[in-house]
């Protein structure tokens, strides 16, 4: 799920970069010239990279920092290798133009879980109190589809029956469970004897150690993403209309906090619909597999 490693010395772009420049003949303390992406589309699919061309040039020390912004919300993305990030090389030491695309393999990343949209690379420049912010723009595409869900609609009473689960990366039969009966509302053990097989509803879709935070069945479940319903006051046929709608496929997608899925159980579970609302999704810590998936649900 994450990307693979491009650089021999990478880091985040919360780091500052600062090295000494001497005796240039620019009237500027510091700047940010020639601003652009090696690939003119300036679009960035998911799992790939974007590389930045560009220099820096300043009269006195100075800094260099990265940040993104998502243009549609006007706000600064949270950067991860699972989403959106920039890494870049450690620069050469005492030059006074420092060049983004040769001295320092300046990237830009999509991880496996990138929303899909419009976003801006912000290169931003310090020397001595001044700064310079030179903006990038860039269009992600093949990631997901994250537009805002509506876990609750502002104009309807409380829902009765909503009921909360969680789903552990885990195949034990400990107290943390990797599967979920959604008729029973109970964790059930998600080991390899294929016990109570027929009550999986959800269960861990992932290898152990490597949680892919993704939903899958052990019984012919079938989950269906949606974009226009609200958790707590979706009717069953608002729910099922936006269910035939909707790529319908034996897993989920990788989830995120807010995701809402529609989901139909087999024939020999009545064929009933629920709908989860995605409250947390939680990684494993590293060493463990201690990840969750802690979801709201509703019986349609």
């Amino acid at each position: 799920m994450l990307l693979r490693s491009i650089l021999s010395v990478a880091i985040l772009s919360t780091g500052l970069l600062q090295y000494g420049c001497g005796n240039k003949d620019k009237a500027e303390d510091v700047n940010v010239t020639k601003l652009a992406w090696e690939d003119d589309n300036a679009i960035l699919r998911k799992e790939s990279s974007l590389k930045v061309k560009g220099s820096v040039d300043g009269n006195k020390p100075f800094t260099v920092t990265f940040s993104i912004t998502d243009e549609d919300s006007k706000t600064e993305v949270p950067q991860s290798p699972q989403t959106l990030s920039v890494t870049h090389q450690s620069p050469p030491s005492g030059k006074t133009s420092l060049s983004l695309a040769g001295d320092m393999n300046t990237r830009v990343n999509a991880g496996s879980e990138v929303c899909n949209g419009n976003y801006t690379l912000n290169v931003i420049a310090n020397a001595g109190g001044a700064n310079v912010s030179k903006p990038l723009h860039f269009k992600v595409e093949g990631g997901r589809d994250c537009t805002k869900t509506k876990a609750q609609n502002p104009n309807s009473k409380p829902a009765q029956g909503i009921r909360h689960g969680v789903v552990y990366n885990t195949q034990a039969s400990s107290e943390y469970k990797g599967a979920f009966d959604l008729v029973n509302g109970v964790n059930i053990a998600n080991d390899s004897s294929n016990r109570d097989e027929d009550k999986k509803d959800l269960k861990d879709h992932s290898t152990i150690m490597a949680f892919n935070t993704k939903l899958g069945t052990g019984n012919g479940a079938k989950f269906a993403h949606t974009q226009n319903l609200y958790f707590d006051s979706a009717t069953l046929e608002e729910a099922q209309r936006s269910f035939n709608n909707n790529a319908q496929r034996p897993e989920t997608e990788a989830l995120s906090s807010g995701d809402i899925y529609v989901v139909q159980l087999n024939d020999q579970r009545s064929n009933a619909f629920y709908i989860l609302n995605i409250a947390e999704v939680r990684r494993n810590t590293p060493g463990k597999n201690d990840g969750r998936i802690v979801f709201n649900y509703r019986k349609l």
